[in-house]
């Protein structure tokens, strides 16, 4: 970008502020190579303009006459990034030409009378080298002359791109949790210690069978808690409401449903926020119905248990083989019945080697059915542990 030659000038013009990087640099330039020429014959409302700003806290900026010629004060340099300060007595145009088809009209705009605010306004800049969206609230007001003429552009300006930026990420972090929360059948709720206020999301109340003209309190969340869990429920809470804990709440536990008195299995997680004191604010927190993967985890335990009495009462061994590492875990009575006692871990490849000779071939033909099929079923002898004898056995498993 191509900049004005700054130069020492020992004379300073008396109705300019000499305080602040952008006030001593206004009074070392030459301003005679310069559009607005010399500050001699500059209009009295420019001159008590640029005091305005040199002298305000606030980003602010002059763009005068037809060409837009640029002044602005020490807070205004980061609207200008790296790559455009300095800009004073550069035309508008040259400085920002990447966004030039976007505030041209307004700057025109201005110099026919009317002013411009916008709130939250995008532009594209370029100032740090690459090209950004930057977001600002401002203002573009006309300065007038003594004949109440327009020769310029007052520009009050406050940058916004981060708080713009991070609203938008929250935005979109509670489109996803409200998507999640949708597709998940999730319920949500938050607790106010405070004022003892108590609110349920529709899911949650759908997930304990309650109408929606029904007033919730920590009462109604204790009373359809299953009796048998409540004080279980309570532990958990008042575990949660001790800094100590970070106030972690995760537990499962049963419910009576409204209405039809089913009981239905929960997972609710939350956490307890805690006021500088150290004292429970807020509890905040999600609830799952997870009645159906509990029954089937129960319904599991059930058979595994029916199936090792089974196993038991018909005097079983039992043997799980990874097909990939040919690690194998076996079963006491499995290891009873080979030989072994249960403190010894024989490798597979040891107990291969116990295989009779001629039925070798019996165990590689029913390895390779069992491949095909899924299904192993085979009748081998093995050599036992006292020397000349032989065990028979009856092997049957499926591949995974």
């Amino acid at each position: 970008m191509s900049q004005l030659n700054i130069q020492a000038n020992s004379e300073k013009f008396q109705f300019l502020s000499k305080e602040g990087e952008m006030g001593r640099l206004i009074n070392s330039i030459d301003w005679s190579k310069t559009a607005v020429g010399i500050p001699d014959n500059w209009p009295q409302s420019l001159r008590s303009t640029i005091n305005i700003i040199l002298e305000s806290h606030f980003p602010m900026c002059i763009a005068w006459g037809t060409e837009f010629i640029q002044f602005y004060n020490d807070s205004y340099k980061s609207i200008l990034g790296a790559n455009k300060h300095p800009a004073l007595g550069i035309c508008f145009k040259e400085t920002f030409a990447e966004i030039w088809d976007i505030i041209s009209p307004m700057l025109y705009g201005v110099m026919n009378g009317k002013s411009v605010g916008l709130n939250e306004f995008m532009l594209p800049l370029n100032r740090n080298g690459y090209t950004e969206e930057c977001y600002f609230t401002f203002s573009y007001s006309p300065i007038r002359d003594e004949s109440g003429k327009v020769g310029g552009v007052l520009i009050t300006i406050i940058e916004i791109t981060e708080q713009v930026i991070s609203r938008k990420k929250i935005e979109e972090n509670e489109q996803r949790l409200k998507l999640a929360i949708q597709t998940t059948n999730l319920g949500t709720w938050e607790y106010s210690y405070d004022n003892d206020e108590l609110i349920w999301s529709e899911e949650c109340r759908n997930i304990y069978g309650l109408p929606k003209e029904t007033k919730i309190n920590l009462q109604v969340f204790r009373d359809y808690i299953y009796p048998e869990d409540r004080e279980y429920v309570q532990q958990e809470i008042q575990k949660s409401k001790n800094p100590d804990s970070a106030g972690i709440y995760d537990i499962i536990y049963r419910i009576v449903q409204y209405g039809n008195n089913s009981i239905r299995w929960i997972r609710a997680q939350g956490k307890v926020f805690f006021t500088q004191e150290k004292i429970p604010g807020k509890f905040i927190g999600t609830v799952l119905d997870i009645t159906e993967n509990k029954n089937a985890l129960l319904a599991l335990e059930n058979s595994e248990q029916r199936l090792n009495i089974a196993i038991d009462a018909a005097e079983l061994g039992t043997w799980e083989l990874d097909l990939v590492t040919k690690k194998i875990e076996y079963s006491k009575r499995y290891l009873e019945i080979l030989g072994y006692h249960e403190s010894e871990h024989p490798e597979h490849k040891e107990i291969l080697k116990r295989i009779y000779p001629p039925d070798i071939s019996v165990r590689e033909q029913a390895m390779k059915d069992a491949y095909t099929t899924g299904i192993l079923n085979m009748e081998i002898r093995l050599l036992g542990p006292i020397e000349k004898s032989i065990i028979w056995i009856k092997c049957k498993g499926k591949v995974l």
